[in-house]
């Protein structure tokens, strides 16, 4: 991160996205999730990255700076997915 994010799913250096990701999920909605993470729209205060964020944020959820647009469409499922492969095909 080049801008200090005080986030319980990040630090300096890493981005935890252990409990949010799948391994058929694709970059790109890999990329829309951690600008969901940034927005705090997802995050996990179970099992941090930063345990002084997670706190805070468990703590204080009033004062977290939410953003209620949506950054991308909602992700769709695998099945949704082969269901358009198919109709490009």
């Amino acid at each position: 991160m080049l801008t200090p994010v005080f986030h319980p799913n990040f630090d300096e250096a890493s981005v935890c996205i252990g409990d949010f990701w799948a391994p058929s999920e694709r970059l790109d909605d890999l990329i829309v999730r951690i600008g969901r993470m940034i927005a705090y729209q997802e995050y996990n205060t179970k099992s941090p990255l930063n345990g002084l964020a997670a706190r805070w944020a468990a703590e204080n959820p009033q004062f977290l700076p939410i953003e209620s647009r949506e950054m991308a469409p909602p992700l769709l499922d695998n099945r949704e997915i082969e269901l358009r492969s198919r109709d490009l095909a």
